[in-house]
């Protein structure tokens, strides 16, 4: 084959190449700030009948200029059941609404990473989750008064399918006074693990700072801190789009207070 003729092949077939699998045209990926502080409220019921929790939680978030949700972010009901006194399982569901997703993400730009949210606020998703939640008292730590619990849930979204688990070490110290709780102060970290979406292993994480004055020996008044990450994967709209493949970390600081309410019968 004269040099002519092989340049003029190799010259189709780089244009065959490039029209087949042509390249991705972002030259950045989506400028996804860091978040600011995130303001939330909780209320919490959990009715005790014997070996029984019954559950009921409504979540709300203060909303800003660059966040889609509602004073009412969610609500849970379930149950659980103590199989032994260090174990208990149990099942809630819960619906939300103004949760943000991965596929949420909407380019505008992929030139300069420019990208809109898509509007989440009105919608309801429903979420199944199963619980498994062992705990042990740490006797052997000054005063006794410990207790280290590992909260494991499973999650399964209705809305989009998306399954994913979660696990939460939590150790906490109680001050007791004439064998009743005054004050609990808790240090956990939660972890959240895609099962089947995103490219990370873990998709977010926060460490929890947690105090629980028992202000009556039925209501207690909670005060947490959190610093939140959040890993945002590439959205299919991103990808179709023709942008570059992403995993974007965001940090947040999160601050709750709440109020649970435990009645026994």
């Amino acid at each position: 084959m004269s040099t002519p003729v092989r340049a003029a092949a190799f010259l189709i077939a780089g244009m065959a190449l490039l029209f087949l699998f042509p390249p991705r045209l972002s030259a950045a990926p989506p400028a996804i700030g860091q978040g600011d502080v995130e303001l939330q409220s909780r209320a919490q019921l959990v009715a005790n009948f014997g070996s029984w929790d019954l559950l009921a939680e409504l979540l709300g978030r203060l909303p800003d200029e660059d966040t889609p949700l509602r004073p009412m972010e969610s609500a849970t009901v379930g149950a659980y059941y103590r199989v032994v006194p260090n174990l208990k399982v149990g099942a809630l569901a819960r619906v939300q609404a103004g949760v943000r997703h991965d596929n949420d993400l909407l380019p505008a730009d992929i030139a300069t990473g420019d990208f809109s949210w898509r509007d989440s606020s009105d919608r309801a998703e429903g979420v199944l989750m199963l619980d498994a939640s062992p705990r042990f008292q740490l006797g052997f730590l000054p005063t006794g008064n410990w207790v280290l619990m590992v909260k494991n849930r499973l999650l399964y979204n209705t809305w989009n399918h998306q399954a994913s688990a979660m696990t939460r070490p939590e150790l906490t110290w109680f001050w007791m006074r004439d064998r009743e709780p005054v004050l609990n102060l808790g240090l956990s970290w939660e972890f959240y693990f895609p099962l089947n979406f995103g490219t990370t292993l873990v998709y977010q994480d926060y460490p929890w700072l947690t105090a629980l004055w028992h202000a009556t020996p039925e209501i207690g008044i909670e005060l947490s801190g959190a610093y939140k990450t959040t890993v945002w994967s590439t959205s299919d709209a991103w990808a179709a789009a023709g942008g570059r493949d992403y995993s974007i970390a965001v940090q947040s600081w999160m601050i709750s207070l709440g109020v649970v309410y435990t009645p026994s019968f």
